[in-house]
């Protein structure tokens, strides 16, 4: 299909190289090296971010100690972080 859509051939070849790695489960999109940081693979440039009010409130809450009561008040705490 893309080469009737006229999609350049290292184009295809690349997309099939691509498609390989994906299949095999080799498709850790960073390869850092040890005198670079790590780049976020491009599907993490788009994430939304995070509270970290949400993230630290989330860490120190403990479930099986709440009551029912504190729970919905927990919830409805952390509705409004997000």
């Amino acid at each position: 299909v893309a080469k009737l859509a006229g999609i350049p051939q290292d184009v295809v070849n690349l997309a099939r190289q691509e498609l390989a790695k994906l299949e095999s489960g080799n498709n850790n999109p960073v390869a850092p090296d040890k005198d670079s940081q790590a780049t976020p693979a491009q599907a993490e440039l788009f994430l939304p971010t995070v509270n970290p009010e949400l993230i630290s409130k989330l860490d120190n809450t403990h479930p099986d100690e709440l009551s029912p009561r504190q729970a919905l008040d927990l919830l409805y705490q952390l509705k409004k972080l997000v």
